[in-house]
């Protein structure tokens, strides 16, 4: 468990499987910036640290979970794209056919979704980390009578 800064945005970007060859809609182009990623990463990190309970402050290299770490970086990818889709969202109607050549719905349920589970891991995560930390060190004055 934890990554280089670098290794987290390669994690990243092969979970969302966002390489050229994978994208023939978006003319075999990323759909996000290395420097978007990694700016994502820095989110998922500073959420989790000023997430409560607020017990210590963890790095890219000493971050207790990649799996994660990962999962909170896309949804803040996601919540990226979600604004810019839903910014130049245009419904195309022809003929009684209509196109979202955006997709913002599907990004936006992603998002909500992702969020959710991401959101109840993460707090289980710092509720366990919590109570690792207290074990054997937690003293109380009422403890001897």
């Amino acid at each position: 468990m934890g990554q280089s800064r670098e290794q987290y945005i390669s994690l990243v970007r092969d979970d969302l499987d966002d390489y050229p060859m994978s994208n023939r809609i978006l003319g075999h182009e990323e759909e996000f910036a290395t420097k978007t990623i990694a700016r994502a990463c820095d989110r998922a990190l500073d959420r989790f640290n000023t997430t409560p309970p607020l017990i210590g402050t963890w790095t890219f290299e000493t971050f207790p979970s990649d799996s994660l770490f990962v999962d909170m970086a896309i949804c803040a990818l996601l919540q990226r794209a979600t604004f810019k889709r839903g910014r130049n969202n245009l419904v195309y109607t022809e003929s009684g056919n209509s196109i979202d050549d955006q997709m913002f719905e599907e990004y936006l349920n992603l998002k909500r979704e992702l969020h959710a589970s991401t959101e109840a891991d993460l707090l289980r995560l710092k509720m366990a980390l919590n109570l690792s930390r207290g074990v054997g060190g937690i003293s109380s004055p009422y403890r001897d009578i």
